[in-house]
């Protein structure tokens, strides 16, 4: 076995069994492990203490994301531009992202408005949209 599957093992052996593992596991020398664990669980019930391990609830959430549904718009007005994103961020929130600044510049400003639904952020798409035809900008 490998030393990193020694290690792994051991370290759940102890989360299961707590401290006494622990001092099981630090006294031997390169036991199989499994037959640690049968040692673990026999000195446990010969001191009279509990040999059923402890269950550890794992939640797992899977993001959702819908890449199809994100949009993006850009705008030029003579050096300057302007871009809005509707996107979601890493934790499947929809976002809308703003940038704005000079065409030549390394770096713009950005603001990011987050949403209660996706609705929501096309609303503000649509607001930016009209804002931007006021203001001059061409669509790209």
């Amino acid at each position: 076995m490998g030393d990193t599957y020694i290690r792994n093992h051991s370290a759940s052996v102890i989360r299961m069994y707590g401290i006494v593992a622990h001092s099981l596991i630090s006294t031997s020398t390169n036991c199989d492990l499994f037959e640690l664990e049968i040692n673990v669980r026999s000195h446990l019930s010969q001191i009279g203490g509990s040999i059923e391990p402890i269950e550890r609830q794992i939640v797992v959430r899977t993001m959702n994301y819908q890449v199809e549904s994100w949009c993006r718009q850009d705008w030029l007005k003579g050096t300057r531009h302007y871009s809005c994103e509707l996107r979601q961020n890493l934790f499947g929130q929809w976002v809308v992202l703003r940038r704005w600044g000079r065409i030549s510049a390394l770096k713009g400003q950005s603001l990011e408005h987050s949403c209660e639904s996706y609705e929501e952020g096309l609303q503000i798409m649509s607001s930016i949209t009209k804002r931007r035809a006021q203001r001059g900008y061409v669509s790209l």
